[in-house]
């Protein structure tokens, strides 16, 4: 007897190759009423988003009232008041 997915939920697993994902990285865009000037690593640390040794500065490019570009860790954020 040959057991289907509908009978058995392994059968399908096993019966497809594994395949990597295509994607190289996410991004995510959220829209809203933000304050650029308050997106930099120290206030991602303070909010336990981010560790003391991700909190480099060295990863800010600008943070402005209208705009905020920074690199933390491995991710980058781009904060503006028109997107």
């Amino acid at each position: 007897m040959v057991e289907s997915s509908k009978t058995n939920p392994k059968a399908l697993a096993t019966s497809r190759p594994h395949k990597k994902p295509d994607a190289q990285g996410i991004d995510v865009v959220l829209v809203g009423s933000f304050n650029p000037a308050i997106f930099h690593p120290q206030w991602f640390l303070r909010h336990g988003l981010i560790g003391e040794e991700e909190a480099d500065p060295q990863g800010v490019k600008v943070v402005s009232a209208d705009v905020t570009e920074i690199r933390v860790a491995k991710y980058e954020s781009y904060v503006s008041v028109n997107g």
